[in-house]
């Protein structure tokens, strides 16, 4: 007999979002770090979704489950502790669950067994539970490639800390850039900015884009750290130098202005401005 919910679904969707979500604090505070704790509280969820399978005909039996396997993930100020669901007897709609380790970082993410309607395929995906407005609000992040494995857990890692893999990625890219391979920091810098939109990142991608001679691009980069703040005076000497080895002297000299109206000592800029200066009345 196939049952319209089966207890396995009632055990990840229903039960723990609704003993998890509401109390975070103590969940984080008290449970999620102590693997006994967690067993604990996963055998109470149990308890739980099977005195509300009991009396419910269209619930799947319950059915024991008497360990959950558990990790960690990296580290625990940066990590995702994870928990297997064993032992379906039906379809299993969750294969497992995650959590970030940082309670700022918060979240409960299922591995969700789902079908396509078009053609029947049949795969998992990321979900994401979260409380809005004293309801669980549910996010579809995509696609796993496994149902057990790394994919999930690396997903979530990506969801939770984007800002931290940001700063990751922009540091190895600083690496490159001080030894001088800004092809190789530039592809860093284009992950650090896909993250997290931060000026510096595009200030240092648009240098990196001078020393390659590619000012168009190294104009657009320095067009978005201004964006992102007006008064930053390096970008718009940064972005006058592209100028001037353009040829565009005239725009070179107002980006050399404003650099220096923002910055009165800025002794790079006086200079390079004399020279635009010179570019325009002698060629």
């Amino acid at each position: 007999m196939q049952h319209k919910t089966t207890f396995n679904y009632l055990l990840t969707h229903r039960v723990l979002p609704q003993l998890i979500l509401p109390n975070l604090d103590t969940f984080y505070e008290s449970i999620l770090y102590y693997p006994e704790n967690l067993q604990k509280f996963m055998q109470l969820a149990v308890k739980h979704a099977t005195e509300q399978s009991m009396n419910d005909p269209d619930i799947e039996p319950p059915y024991p489950i008497e360990t959950f396997k558990t990790g960690l993930e990296g580290k625990m100020e940066h990590g995702v502790i994870w928990i297997r669901i064993p032992n379906c007897k039906e379809m299993c709609d969750c294969t497992a669950i995650a959590f970030p380790s940082v309670r700022e970082n918060a979240g409960y993410f299922t591995c969700e067994y789902s079908v396509n309607p078009f053609d029947n395929r049949q795969y998992f995906i990321i979900g994401e539970w979260k409380i809005e407005d004293d309801s669980f609000e549910h996010v579809n992040w995509g696609e796993s490639d496994t149902q057990y494995g790394e994919d999930f857990v690396e997903m979530v890692h990506e969801i939770a800390y984007p800002i931290v893999e940001a700063k990751t990625y922009f540091a190895k890219g600083k690496d490159y850039f001080d030894a001088g391979n800004y092809a190789e920091a530039i592809a860093e810098f284009d992950k650090a900015i896909d993250l997290d939109t931060h000026k510096v990142p595009y200030l240092f991608r648009g240098i990196a884009y001078n020393h390659i001679g590619n000012y168009t691009q190294a104009i657009a980069d320095f067009d978005k750290v201004i964006q992102l703040d007006v008064d930053e005076s390096a970008a718009y000497h940064l972005r006058g130098t592209a100028y001037y080895n353009i040829g565009n002297y005239n725009q070179a000299i107002a980006d050399f202005d404003k650099a220096i109206e923002l910055q009165p000592n800025f002794k790079e800029a006086r200079e390079q401005r004399k020279l635009a200066v010179n570019k325009l009345q002698y060629g």
